[in-house]
């Protein structure tokens, strides 16, 4: 798992703490051992820009993901794909939420990663699965702490 940092001013540390264990809890549930993931940490102006490239929506949005494949085949051992999440949106989805900085970014961890596992919210029955998956890990994950 590679965790990469651009315009981002706060404990870096922490923030990888936070990524590697949420990630891992989703590849944990799913019964993935080895899985290879890739996480941009950024600001809103940098997402914006990656956001109107690959999206022609030209304003910053929380999470962004760039799955490697649309079908695994069964194999458990490859690169699934890169993630990008916007650190200001994370902390201010937090304080609108009025929960931890470490829930929302595990929350935006944990979607992310199931959109590389092929999950998505494009109709109604897909983002209500989606939904449920998101907040069985969540759950999962504040067993523990939070």
């Amino acid at each position: 798992m590679e965790i990469v940092f651009r315009k981002v001013f706060i404990n870096k540390n922490n923030l990888i703490r936070i990524i590697k264990r949420a990630a891992q809890k989703v590849f944990e549930i799913k019964n993935i051992d080895n899985f290879d993931i890739s996480f941009l940490v950024t600001n809103n102006k940098e997402i914006k820009i990656i956001n109107s490239y690959f999206r022609g929506i030209n304003k910053p949005t929380d999470v962004l993901s760039f799955p490697s494949t649309d079908d695994f085949k069964g194999d458990k051992d490859c690169f699934y794909g890169d993630i990008a999440i916007s650190i200001n949106k994370a902390k201010s989805q937090a304080r609108t939420f009025n929960q931890s900085l470490e829930k929302e970014l595990s929350f935006l961890v944990i979607h992310g990663c199931l959109h590389l596992l092929g999950y998505n919210h494009e109709n109604e029955k897909s983002e209500i699965k989606m939904r449920k998956e998101q907040r069985k890990i969540l759950s999962f994950l504040q067993e523990k702490k939070y």
